[in-house]
């Protein structure tokens, strides 16, 4: 019969799952450690693949030692349902060297990439950061990038072409010529490897010269856009 693992952060922050649906428990920090926990509710849109994290703070080097209590905790038997592993408000602790609850992320579904279908013209937004587009209008269509200062260093995006064009190019410009950085065309030419450029304000697409699977990549640095990029045949994307 499978028990109830509760963990309490606050008197209305608490979280509580079955033992059969714990996964594991990683040691990454010296002062931590994070539980696993199939989701205990999951968007439909998941498709039941989602996980729960708990993150606790420990004593330094005690992680053995705290994995051990919480694995034998899990795994014995108990006259109540529930096991307690961490109730910062009560001060009660599965093993003393647990110090309190760090962090409860619910409902995490892993490295999963944002993907978006774009047919229309479309205004990039600082919350699209870590997004794919995919191009797959026949006629391109215009998109804008945000301003740097409206982004946080890191931020990136990728744009895809997903399907022949039919009468023009897809066109992609920053707010100002911040642009750095090139594309590998994969079709020989010995007397052009690629575009590049130091201070670019527009990517074309080209109608024509296209490849389904071309791409380019950006990653802000907090003042410029790096680019990188690929396409199958020379000429598929010019950089101004």
């Amino acid at each position: 019969m499978s028990k109830y693992v509760y963990i309490k952060t606050a008197n209305n922050d608490a979280y509580m799952n079955t033992s059969d649906n714990f996964r594991g428990a990683v040691h990454g920090a010296d002062t931590g450690i994070d539980l696993y926990f199939k989701a205990a509710a999951v968007g439909a849109t998941q498709a039941g693949e989602g996980y729960d994290k708990i993150s606790l703070v420990i004593t330094t080097e005690k992680e053995q030692r705290v994995m051990d209590s919480i694995g034998a905790s899990l795994a014995g038997s108990h006259s109540k349902g529930m096991i307690v592993i961490a109730d910062d408000v009560a001060g009660e602790y599965v093993d003393s060297s647990i110090t309190s609850v760090g962090t409860i992320t619910l409902s995490a579904v892993g490295q999963v990439t944002p993907v978006e279908t774009l047919t229309a013209a479309r205004v990039v937004l600082a919350a699209d950061s870590g997004t794919t587009f995919i191009c797959s209008g026949g006629a391109g269509k215009a998109i804008t990038l945000p301003a740097v200062a409206d982004v946080p260093i890191g931020w990136n995006c990728k744009f895809i072409v997903g399907q022949a064009f039919a009468t023009t190019d897809w066109i992609i410009t920053a707010t100002a010529a911040i642009m750095v950085g090139g594309i590998n065309e994969l079709e020989v030419d010995t007397s052009d490897d690629g575009p590049v450029t130091v201070a670019g304000t527009t990517i074309n697409i080209e109608l024509g010269a296209e490849t389904i699977g071309d791409y380019v990549d950006f990653v802000c640095d907090g003042t410029k856009f790096f680019i990188r990029g690929q396409s199958k045949l020379d000429g598929a994307f010019t950089l101004a």
